[in-house]
Formats: structure tokens, sequence, C-alpha cells
């Protein structure tokens, strides 16, 4: 009887030994996939940033007003062009 329980003993322990191994790679792999998604959020975060960097440029005024007297400049350059007029005239 005593080398049954000498066996069951390992065995017990094998089992229990495995699942520590299991149990640690599984961490493993999910500290990996949290770093990778920490690092695109992180991108994600710097794009928005960008983002809002850019609509803040695109909705000043004197960004605007730059761009609308490029616009008339171009249409009207467009329209000499073709031989017709600026915007307004008849």
């Amino acid at each position: 009887m005593p080398l049954r329980w000498l066996i069951l003993v390992l065995a017990t322990i094998l089992v229990a030994l495995m699942a520590v191994v299991v149990l640690r790679a599984e961490v493993t792999r999910l500290h990996y996939e949290l770093s990778q998604l920490d690092r695109r959020a992180e991108a994600l975060r710097q794009e928005a940033c960008e983002k809002e960097l850019e609509l803040a440029r695109l909705r000043s005024p004197a960004i605007i007003r730059a761009r609308l007297a490029e616009l008339r400049l171009g249409s009207v350059s467009a329209g000499a062009a073709t031989g017709g007029g600026g915007p307004g005239e008849l």
C-alpha cells in the first residue's frame, strides 16, 4: 500500500505543478496581450490629439479667412481663364 500512496502523491504533485505551469503561461500571454492593447490605446490617444489639433486649426477664423480668400482667387482666375467673370458678375 505505501507504494500506491507514493505514486498517488507524486501524481497529484505532478498535476498541481502542470496546472501552475499552464496558469503561468496563460498569465504571461495575457500580460503580452495587455501590453499590445496599451500600445494601441496610446497610439489612438496620440492620433485623437493630433485630430483635435487639426480641427482646432481648421476652425481658426484666420485660417478660414485665408482659405476663403484662396478659394475666391482660384474661382476668379478660373473664371478669367474660361472667359467668364468672377462670382457676382452677370
